[in-house]
């Protein structure tokens, strides 16, 4: 009977019996008569509306075995109905408002997950330049000849320059001075480094006759300033010295 609710009224007015059950024969018991075995509303309410229609024949159906519940009027019925509907269309506006927060919640996650991703790019590349640029710098000392060195000292020691510097933030030259003084020490300090693992004393004289050519301050443990065979402790001496013999290189 599922889905063919129109026949219920056609087949019951041809006499056949709803009274009987799916049970086996002769006394089917047992089973479950045709109102319990209809999965629908629509055909369940069929036997109801066939009921109240017929209600007061002589020959009425014995609805209690037939397991009907109480005749269900038309107006009842289009009640019921109209409940039916706005059920349905209150689920689908309750789905489609769920359906709408979850795709809302997801897109301000998506927008979340991208966010953190570009600040962690963001700083990755930050990172990266940094590394890059002190890279740079050290690799442009090393890269020098001590000819370029020696050059780069003599500027820094008189404040000119024969060539055309590069154009660094302050920060950038600072650190490549740094970079030279560094570089400039250690060449100065490797031949001193030899000497001390041979001969302590020899060592030991040599810091004491390594003065300043202008002062005659001793020298040990500073990084003096060099020009020709001069060596002065700070820029003023080396200043001094080239004032001494004219000369401004």
């Amino acid at each position: 009977m599922q889905g063919r609710h129109e026949l219920i009224a056609l087949l019951l007015d041809c006499g056949e019996d709803p009274t009987i059950t799916n049970g086996h024969y002769p006394l089917y018991a047992g089973g479950e008569t045709a109102y319990q075995v209809a999965r629908d509303r629509t055909t369940r309410d069929a036997f109801r509306t066939y009921r109240y229609a017929h209600q007061n024949d002589v020959d009425a159906i014995e609805w209690d075995l037939a397991r009907v519940p109480d005749a269900l009027s038309p107006s009842q019925q289009h009640e019921n109905e109209a409940r039916a509907r706005d059920k349905k269309k209150r689920e689908r506006t309750r789905r489609k408002q769920r359906e709408r927060a979850q795709k809302e919640k997801q897109a301000e996650k998506k927008v979340q997950s991208d966010s953190g991703e570009e600040e962690m790019l963001d700083k990755i590349i930050a990172e990266k330049e940094a590394r890059e640029q002190k890279l740079t710098l050290r690799n442009r000392v090393k890269n020098m000849t001590p000819q370029e060195i020696q050059e780069r000292m003599r500027s820094m020691a008189t404040g000119t320059s024969t060539k055309a510097k590069p154009v660094l933030s302050p920060e950038a030259q600072r650190a490549a001075d740094r970079e030279l003084r560094f570089q400039a020490a250690q060449r100065r300090l490797a031949p001193q480094s030899a000497q001390r693992s041979t001969d302590v004393r020899t060592q030991n004289v040599q810091h004491s006759t390594d003065v300043c050519t202008h002062c005659g301050v001793s020298l040990h443990g500073c990084v003096p300033f060099e020009q020709f065979d001069w060596k002065c402790c700070s820029v003023q001496c080396l200043h001094g010295q080239q004032l001494v013999y004219g000369t401004n290189i």
